[in-house]
């Protein structure tokens, strides 16, 4: 018999990520995400659709223009609700917003144009 040790050390991080809710229409930044991305309660979001690719979609974090985060009051994550957005974003990966939630994982960041955008690639079976 061969055993291997489970330390804590070897326990996977869950990734940064957001979650969509096509029942609530709320977007939200998982506690992961919020650490990776320095979230503050100041910071607006703003998120791009790739018009080559529909499916491949896109955010960027900046204090100046875009969608207001709010904090969530018990854990410490962030979110925001827009249903037109979420229902977009269902779409796009061909599946009904109905009843159902999609988790995108944060793609590491990547200039465009001088500026800082985070890829979203969903987490679909």
């Amino acid at each position: 018999m061969q055993l291997k040790e489970f330390k804590i050390e070897s326990h996977r991080r869950k990734p940064p990520a957001l979650r969509i809710n096509g029942q609530s229409n709320i977007l939200t930044f998982t506690k992961s995400s919020t650490e990776f991305l320095n979230l503050e309660t100041d910071d607006l979001v703003k998120v791009f659709q790739d018009a080559d690719d529909p499916k491949t979609w896109y955010f960027q974090i900046n204090k100046v223009d875009g969608f207001k985060l709010r904090k969530h009051t018990f854990e410490d994550v962030f979110m925001f609700a827009r249903k037109q957005l979420v229902v977009k974003m269902f779409y796009s990966l061909g599946l009904s917003p109905s009843g159902k939630s999609v988790l995108f994982e944060i793609g590491d960041p990547e200039i465009f144009d001088g500026s800082t955008y985070y890829k979203l690639i969903p987490q679909t079976n």
